[in-house]
């Protein structure tokens, strides 16, 4: 042990805790986690935090930054500000099997101007962007009560959703917005063609599942599992290209639940739900953290579509939308429905061997009239915008069960 202290465990040289609980470490608004590893690593010798827990944090609970052969495995890291835990130009790092919930906001962080904190429950290399690293990955985890995200964490390359750990078998809830926003790892220049997202679940999120904005010619999102989510999943591209494919494939969508999103004896959480938000091409992105109010939701589109995209979704079941209101609100449930910010092209969307299960008729599709408030010089000068009216779905070798009845 050459040096270690705690007000954020730093080592320099292999850190090996064991069994260890950090209470009431880091600095307040500072970069100052309760147990951090910078600049430091090495390559004969792994550290590693193990069965440990972190909790009450004024500020982060683990940061790792230019460091290398690390593993955290079997923690917990309970109640931090802003961020749980930050990863920054690392190398092979791993996290496994990790508990991090209950990222709350800053308390007293207002910078105006209507500028908002980077947050998350997980930022994977995604903080100061774009930032660069290898061979690292997080596994097996659950992120809960999160500010922001659960999870803003790279994709992998195209076709190796078997193989691949980067972001594999982690579970997102209960967070304030979405459970994961997966991006193009900057890392691997074939992302800015095509990258790949697998073996992810996440419910009752309060904006989505899934959301992505991002620069590629061809996302691919696979093999997930969302639950009673309110804004569903939402795919979406950045760029002008000639052409860009989305697809999802092998997912699982569930309406809502008997759950009533809140603790006994509190109100529960009352709004529309929808299953799955239409997905889109955007000439504009959105930054992995937004820091301007205006940008949020991720999903809020703020550029001209793109044309030339193509959207499959295949396999991709639903089930559990029994009714258009939702049982415990009376609020409108539906299975798919067009993105609220959508004012220009929706591409069409190809549905091959769906199948839906305790889906009402009234429950199917539900389509926004275009906003009145897009008759203005930047959206549709004088007239209301008609593209959201341009929708076109198509369903191939579909197959029914429970209430459901064919499509008309």
């Amino acid at each position: 042990m050459d040096r270690m202290e705690f007000n954020g465990a730093v080592r320099y040289g292999a850190t090996q805790l064991d069994n260890v609980e950090v209470d009431k470490c880091s600095q307040e608004n500072t970069f100052h986690a309760a147990i951090r590893f910078e600049n430091t690593g090495d390559s004969t010798k792994q550290s590693y935090v193990k069965n440990s827990v972190v909790h009450g944090s004024r500020a982060w609970s683990l940061y790792i930054s230019g460091s290398k052969n690390i593993k955290i495995e079997s923690s917990d890291f309970i109640g931090s500000r802003a961020v749980g835990i930050n990863l920054n130009s690392i190398s092979d790092v791993t996290l496994d099997d990790l508990f991090i919930g209950d990222v709350a906001k800053r308390e007293d962080w207002n910078a105006g101007d209507g500028r908002v904190d980077k947050e998350a429950c997980v930022a994977f290399c995604s903080y100061w962007e774009p930032n660069k690293c290898y061979r690292s990955g997080i596994t097996n985890s659950i992120a809960a009560g999160c500010a922001f995200a659960g999870f803003v964490a790279p994709g992998h390359d195209c076709g190796d959703s078997a193989t691949s750990n980067k972001f594999r078998g982690n579970i997102a809830h209960s967070g304030e917005r979405v459970g994961a926003h997966i991006y193009p790892d900057p890392a691997v220049s074939s992302h800015s063609s095509c990258y790949e997202g697998s073996n992810f679940a996440a419910y009752k999120n309060r904006d989505g599942g899934l959301t992505t904005m991002y620069g590629t010619e061809d996302l691919r999102m696979r093999d997930m599992t969302f639950i009673d989510n309110k804004m569903g999943v939402c795919l979406q591209t950045a760029g002008e290209r000639e052409k860009i494919q989305i697809s999802m494939t092998n997912v699982e969508i569930f309406g809502e639940d008997d759950n009533l999103d809140a603790p006994e004896g509190q109100a529960a959480f009352c709004s529309d739900k929808w299953g799955l938000m239409l997905f889109g091409a955007n000439q504009g992105g959105k930054a992995l953290h937004p820091i301007k109010s205006s940008s949020l939701p991720v999903h809020k589109i703020k550029s001209y579509g793109s044309w030339g995209a193509e959207i499959t979704l295949d396999n991709v079941n639903f089930s559990n939308f029994e009714s258009s209101k939702t049982k415990n609100c009376n609020r409108r449930h539906s299975m798919i429905q067009r993105n609220p910010f959508a004012s220009d092209y929706i591409p069409v969307h190809k549905f091959v061997n769906s199948k839906l299960t305790d889906v009402a008729d009234q429950a199917l599709v539900y389509l926004e009239d275009p906003s009145p408030a897009w008759a203005n010089p930047t959206d549709c000068i004088e007239w209301p915008c008609t593209a959201p009216e341009n929708v076109v779905l198509k369903f191939e070798g579909t197959t029914y069960g429970g209430l459901t009845r064919p499509l008309k």
